[in-house]
Protein backbone atom coordinates (compact mmCIF):
# COMPACT_ATOMS: atom_id res chain seq x y z
CA UNK A 1 0.00 0.00 0.00
CA UNK A 2 1.28 3.21 -1.11
CA UNK A 3 0.48 6.67 -0.26
CA UNK A 4 2.06 8.91 -2.06
CA UNK A 5 0.72 12.46 -0.19
CA UNK A 6 2.22 10.79 2.84
CA UNK A 7 5.61 10.22 1.74
CA UNK A 8 5.80 13.68 0.29
CA UNK A 9 4.57 15.22 4.00
CA UNK A 10 7.67 12.92 5.61
CA UNK A 11 10.02 13.68 3.02
CA UNK A 12 10.07 17.12 3.87
CA UNK A 13 9.67 17.08 7.57
CA UNK A 14 12.26 14.19 8.26
CA UNK A 15 15.49 14.12 6.92
CA UNK A 16 16.36 10.40 7.24
CA UNK A 17 15.06 7.51 4.55
CA UNK A 18 15.12 4.96 6.97
CA UNK A 19 13.21 7.22 9.72
CA UNK A 20 10.52 8.27 6.65
CA UNK A 21 9.82 4.52 5.86
CA UNK A 22 9.22 3.47 9.89
CA UNK A 23 7.28 6.55 10.55
CA UNK A 24 4.92 6.51 7.81
CA UNK A 25 4.36 2.89 7.99
CA UNK A 26 3.06 3.17 11.67
CA UNK A 27 0.64 5.54 10.39
CA UNK A 28 -0.66 3.22 7.60
CA UNK A 29 -0.97 0.01 10.19
CA UNK A 30 -2.84 2.53 12.62
CA UNK A 31 -4.88 3.81 9.80
CA UNK A 32 -6.11 0.16 8.54
CA UNK A 33 -4.96 -2.34 11.32
CA UNK A 34 -7.16 -5.12 8.95
CA UNK A 35 -5.82 -4.54 5.70
CA UNK A 36 -2.25 -4.16 6.11
CA UNK A 37 0.60 -5.77 7.89
CA UNK A 38 3.46 -3.47 7.72
CA UNK A 39 6.99 -5.15 7.33
CA UNK A 40 8.75 -3.01 9.53
CA UNK A 41 6.70 -3.30 12.39
CA UNK A 42 6.62 -7.35 11.67
CA UNK A 43 10.07 -7.51 11.32
CA UNK A 44 10.71 -5.63 14.65
CA UNK A 45 8.68 -7.35 16.59
CA UNK A 46 9.82 -10.91 15.09
CA UNK A 47 13.32 -9.48 15.79
CA UNK A 48 12.16 -8.53 19.58
CA UNK A 49 10.84 -11.65 20.03
CA UNK A 50 13.62 -13.68 19.30
CA UNK A 51 16.15 -11.47 21.59
CA UNK A 52 13.91 -11.07 24.34
CA UNK A 53 10.94 -13.06 24.55
CA UNK A 54 8.58 -10.79 26.09
CA UNK A 55 5.06 -10.40 25.76
CA UNK A 56 4.53 -7.24 27.84
CA UNK A 57 7.13 -5.35 25.49
CA UNK A 58 5.95 -6.35 22.02
CA UNK A 59 2.02 -5.45 23.79
CA UNK A 60 3.34 -2.26 25.13
CA UNK A 61 5.18 -1.58 21.54
CA UNK A 62 1.97 -2.46 19.66
CA UNK A 63 -0.50 -0.14 21.77
CA UNK A 64 1.52 2.87 21.06
CA UNK A 65 2.01 1.84 17.19
CA UNK A 66 5.41 0.89 16.99
CA UNK A 67 5.14 -3.37 16.37
CA UNK A 68 2.73 -5.68 15.04
CA UNK A 69 0.44 -7.57 18.19
CA UNK A 70 1.97 -10.51 19.99
CA UNK A 71 -0.31 -12.68 18.33
CA UNK A 72 0.63 -11.61 14.62
CA UNK A 73 4.61 -12.68 16.00
CA UNK A 74 2.96 -16.23 17.01
CA UNK A 75 0.74 -16.14 13.91
CA UNK A 76 3.99 -15.34 11.59
CA UNK A 77 6.21 -18.33 13.70
CA UNK A 78 3.25 -21.08 12.93
CA UNK A 79 2.95 -19.89 9.62
CA UNK A 80 6.78 -20.16 9.05
CA UNK A 81 6.69 -23.24 10.44
CA UNK A 82 3.82 -25.27 8.35
CA UNK A 83 5.28 -23.56 5.00
CA UNK A 84 8.88 -25.01 6.12
CA UNK A 85 7.44 -27.96 6.83
CA UNK A 86 5.89 -28.16 3.51
CA UNK A 87 8.96 -26.97 1.28
CA UNK A 88 10.82 -30.02 2.86
CA UNK A 89 8.18 -32.79 2.33
CA UNK A 90 8.11 -32.01 -1.51
CA UNK A 91 11.68 -32.86 -1.68
CA UNK A 92 13.89 -31.07 -4.76
CA UNK A 93 11.91 -28.78 -7.34
CA UNK A 94 13.65 -29.62 -10.44
CA UNK A 95 14.80 -33.08 -11.92
CA UNK A 96 17.99 -30.85 -12.72
CA UNK A 97 19.32 -30.69 -9.26
CA UNK A 98 21.23 -32.47 -6.67
CA UNK A 99 20.73 -32.73 -3.09
CA UNK A 100 22.69 -33.87 -0.26
CA UNK A 101 21.54 -34.68 3.08
CA UNK A 102 23.58 -33.94 6.07
CA UNK A 103 23.07 -35.19 9.26
CA UNK A 104 24.25 -34.77 12.73
CA UNK A 105 23.83 -35.00 16.66
CA UNK A 106 21.82 -31.57 18.55
CA UNK A 107 22.43 -30.91 22.07
CA UNK A 108 20.32 -28.38 23.93
CA UNK A 109 20.67 -27.65 27.33
CA UNK A 110 23.38 -30.09 28.17
CA UNK A 111 24.26 -29.16 31.46
CA UNK A 112 21.55 -28.44 34.00
CA UNK A 113 21.18 -28.64 37.73
CA UNK A 114 18.39 -30.86 37.75
CA UNK A 115 19.28 -32.90 34.51
CA UNK A 116 16.01 -31.60 33.11
CA UNK A 117 15.10 -29.58 30.16
CA UNK A 118 17.94 -31.30 28.29
CA UNK A 119 17.54 -32.62 24.37
CA UNK A 120 19.71 -34.67 22.46
CA UNK A 121 18.82 -35.62 19.07
CA UNK A 122 19.53 -36.03 15.42
CA UNK A 123 19.39 -32.98 13.10
CA UNK A 124 19.10 -33.51 9.21
CA UNK A 125 19.32 -30.39 6.40
CA UNK A 126 19.13 -30.68 2.90
CA UNK A 127 21.36 -28.43 0.49
CA UNK A 128 19.88 -28.28 -2.92
CA UNK A 129 22.00 -27.06 -5.91
CA UNK A 130 20.89 -27.09 -9.40
CA UNK A 131 23.70 -28.84 -12.24
CA UNK A 132 23.29 -26.18 -14.71
CA UNK A 133 23.76 -23.44 -13.20
CA UNK A 134 20.53 -21.85 -12.30
CA UNK A 135 20.02 -21.88 -8.82
CA UNK A 136 16.66 -20.63 -8.82
CA UNK A 137 15.14 -17.93 -6.14
CA UNK A 138 16.53 -17.86 -3.05
CA UNK A 139 13.02 -16.34 -1.64
CA UNK A 140 11.17 -18.46 1.03
CA UNK A 141 7.83 -17.78 0.72
CA UNK A 142 5.92 -17.79 3.91
CA UNK A 143 1.59 -18.80 3.54
CA UNK A 144 -0.10 -16.67 6.27
CA UNK A 145 -2.29 -18.86 8.24
CA UNK A 146 -5.85 -17.26 8.96
CA UNK A 147 -5.80 -18.33 12.56
CA UNK A 148 -3.60 -19.60 14.99
CA UNK A 149 -3.22 -23.23 15.98
CA UNK A 150 -2.62 -25.19 18.92
CA UNK A 151 1.34 -26.28 19.37
CA UNK A 152 -0.09 -29.80 19.03
CA UNK A 153 -1.79 -29.14 15.68
CA UNK A 154 1.20 -27.72 14.23
CA UNK A 155 3.55 -30.32 15.42
CA UNK A 156 1.46 -33.10 14.47
CA UNK A 157 2.34 -35.50 11.42
CA UNK A 158 5.48 -33.49 11.16
CA UNK A 159 8.25 -35.52 12.80
CA UNK A 160 10.51 -38.05 10.95
CA UNK A 161 8.76 -41.96 11.01
CA UNK A 162 11.43 -43.84 12.68
CA UNK A 163 12.57 -46.89 10.47
CA UNK A 164 13.08 -50.37 12.36
CA UNK A 165 16.73 -52.07 12.01
CA UNK A 166 16.88 -55.53 11.28
CA UNK A 167 19.98 -56.91 11.52
CA UNK A 168 21.21 -58.35 8.08
CA UNK A 169 21.68 -62.57 8.06
CA UNK A 170 25.19 -61.90 6.74
CA UNK A 171 28.17 -60.10 7.99
CA UNK A 172 31.10 -58.34 7.50
CA UNK A 173 32.83 -58.42 3.68
CA UNK A 174 30.58 -61.12 2.56
CA UNK A 175 27.38 -58.44 2.28
CA UNK A 176 29.72 -55.93 0.29
CA UNK A 177 29.31 -56.11 -3.76
CA UNK A 178 32.17 -54.84 -5.25
CA UNK A 179 31.96 -53.26 -9.28
CA UNK A 180 34.17 -53.09 -11.75
CA UNK A 181 37.31 -50.66 -11.67
CA UNK A 182 36.34 -50.07 -15.82
CA UNK A 183 32.67 -49.17 -14.51
CA UNK A 184 34.41 -46.16 -12.31
CA UNK A 185 36.65 -44.90 -15.03
CA UNK A 186 35.15 -41.75 -16.48
CA UNK A 187 36.76 -38.66 -17.63
CA UNK A 188 36.93 -35.76 -15.06
CA UNK A 189 35.20 -32.47 -16.02
CA UNK A 190 37.03 -29.41 -14.08
CA UNK A 191 34.80 -26.67 -12.79
CA UNK A 192 34.45 -23.33 -14.80
CA UNK A 193 36.00 -22.18 -12.20
CA UNK A 194 39.60 -23.74 -12.97
CA UNK A 195 39.37 -21.88 -16.63
CA UNK A 196 38.82 -18.24 -15.00
CA UNK A 197 41.86 -19.41 -12.46
CA UNK A 198 44.22 -19.99 -16.04
CA UNK A 199 42.97 -16.46 -17.52
CA UNK A 200 43.96 -14.85 -14.44
CA UNK A 201 47.11 -16.28 -14.55
CA UNK A 202 47.91 -15.79 -18.29
CA UNK A 203 47.05 -11.61 -17.59
CA UNK A 204 50.44 -11.37 -15.82
CA UNK A 205 52.10 -11.99 -19.58
CA UNK A 206 50.24 -9.44 -20.78
CA UNK A 207 50.45 -6.24 -17.83
CA UNK A 208 52.39 -3.27 -18.21
CA UNK A 209 52.73 -0.60 -15.97
CA UNK A 210 50.01 1.71 -17.45
CA UNK A 211 47.89 -2.12 -17.09
CA UNK A 212 48.56 -4.44 -14.34
CA UNK A 213 47.26 -7.36 -13.05
CA UNK A 214 44.44 -7.30 -10.97
CA UNK A 215 44.17 -9.54 -7.86
CA UNK A 216 42.16 -12.24 -7.86
CA UNK A 217 38.92 -10.78 -6.04
CA UNK A 218 39.34 -7.65 -8.32
CA UNK A 219 39.29 -10.07 -11.26
CA UNK A 220 36.29 -12.02 -10.04
CA UNK A 221 34.35 -8.66 -9.55
CA UNK A 222 34.61 -7.71 -13.08
CA UNK A 223 34.45 -11.25 -14.71
CA UNK A 224 31.61 -12.40 -12.91
CA UNK A 225 28.93 -9.39 -13.00
CA UNK A 226 25.50 -9.65 -12.63
CA UNK A 227 23.28 -10.90 -9.87
CA UNK A 228 23.85 -14.14 -8.00
CA UNK A 229 21.72 -16.68 -5.98
CA UNK A 230 23.38 -18.41 -3.40
CA UNK A 231 24.97 -21.82 -4.74
CA UNK A 232 22.98 -23.90 -2.38
CA UNK A 233 19.31 -24.00 -0.82
CA UNK A 234 19.34 -25.05 2.86
CA UNK A 235 16.25 -26.52 4.44
CA UNK A 236 16.10 -27.75 7.76
CA UNK A 237 14.32 -31.27 8.36
CA UNK A 238 12.45 -31.79 11.49
CA UNK A 239 14.35 -33.33 14.22
CA UNK A 240 14.42 -36.82 15.46
CA UNK A 241 13.92 -36.92 19.27
CA UNK A 242 16.84 -39.91 19.70
CA UNK A 243 19.44 -40.78 20.83
CA UNK A 244 22.05 -39.84 18.21
CA UNK A 245 24.17 -43.03 18.43
CA UNK A 246 20.87 -45.11 18.67
CA UNK A 247 20.72 -47.91 15.79
CA UNK A 248 16.93 -46.91 14.62
CA UNK A 249 18.45 -43.25 14.75
CA UNK A 250 21.01 -43.70 12.23
CA UNK A 251 18.97 -46.15 10.20
CA UNK A 252 16.24 -43.40 9.99
CA UNK A 253 18.76 -40.98 8.85
CA UNK A 254 20.24 -43.20 6.25
CA UNK A 255 17.25 -43.98 4.70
Amino acid sequence: MKSPLLHLLLKHIIASQLKQLAIGQCILQAARPRTMIAPVLLGLGVQLDHDYGSKFLLRQLSRLGFSVSYDEVECYRQSVLVSECRSSDTGPTTPSGMTQWVADNVDHNIRTLDGRGSFHGMGIISATVHIDGEFGSSHFKVERLQRRLLASQVCSDRGIPIRQYTVASKKGLSVVNMTDIRHLQRPICLPQIMQLNVVWHLSWKFSSSGNPRPNWGGFMQSSCTGLHAPPAAITMLPLIDMKPTDVLVLDTALC
